[in-house]
């Protein structure tokens, strides 16, 4: 399957938090050739700041944080240009009173047709019933 990943699904790759083990199993199955995972590349930058801030409340170290970067890079979806997604994304967010970088990823799986996994439950109870194929991670098997 295919699907859009935010960063709020990425850095539980290295993070241990809520649905960390579902994190693992989606990354899992796209090394394994077995799912397609794609994102805008502003997700590298996001990953960059959640790992930043965690390193400045040293709930990690920067040591950590540079390796957790480097392990999360290294296992990146497919990554699209986030220029080209941007007029639409400021549309969305706009019409839906988000940041622009959160609908950076509903931008591409609408562009791509394709479902969108994020762990962040506000945004799905935002836009889910509107696109039925934003999926919260905690739903997943």
């Amino acid at each position: 399957m295919r699907s859009v990943l935010d960063a709020s699904v990425a850095v539980k790759w290295v993070l241990p938090e809520p649905d960390t083990d579902k994190a693992l199993r989606l990354r899992d199955a796209y090394r394994q050739g077995q799912d397609e995972l794609i994102a805008p590349d502003w997700i590298l930058a996001e990953v960059a700041n959640i790992l930043g801030k965690a390193a400045a409340r040293k709930t990690i170290t920067i040591v950590e944080a540079k390796q957790y970067y480097q392990d999360v890079s290294k296992d990146a979806p497919v990554l699209f240009p986030t220029v080209p997604l941007l007029d639409d994304a400021f549309d969305l967010a706009l019409t839906y009173r988000r940041a622009v970088y959160d609908c950076l990823y509903l931008a591409l799986a609408l562009q791509e047709k394709c479902q969108l996994v994020t762990a962040d439950d506000a945004f799905v109870r935002q836009f889910q019933p509107v696109y039925p194929f934003v999926i919260a991670l905690s739903s997943m098997p």
